[in-house]
């Protein structure tokens, strides 16, 4: 049994948009990657909905196991992109709120002749 035309294109579609998900995260290009995430996921809701409908055959996913595979690595190192991007930015709201703790901490003493004691 051959795998229906709309379902082969709507796992190609995942595929192209994985693709391109890894692409931006690669990239950088965080709010493309955002806009680009939606789509997916309204992808994989139509592709939810449409298997609940008829479910596919076990040979038809035997032929789209390389395609599931692809879709899985991609979303695995999206992921992976993705936490080193968190971590950097838990980086960087550490330093801020260490300049901001610094840069108190300077402010109130501004003024005041601070001598060493003997």
């Amino acid at each position: 049994m051959a795998i229906e035309p709309h379902l082969l294109m709507t796992y190609q579609k995942l595929l192209s948009l994985s693709q391109t998900m890894l692409h931006l995260a690669s990239a950088g290009s965080w709010d493309a990657l955002i806009e680009t995430e939606v789509d997916y996921i309204g992808a994989v809701e139509r592709l939810s909905q449409s298997t609940q409908a008829s479910p596919i055959s076990s040979q038809a996913l035997t032929q789209l196991r390389p395609v599931l595979r692809n879709i899985l690595d991609n979303e695995a190192q999206v992921r992976v992109l993705l936490q080193e991007r968190m971590n950097e930015l838990a980086g960087l709201v550490t330093q801020s709120n260490k300049q901001k703790s610094l840069n108190s901490t300077y402010t109130s003493m501004r003024g005041n002749i601070l001598y060493p004691q003997d």
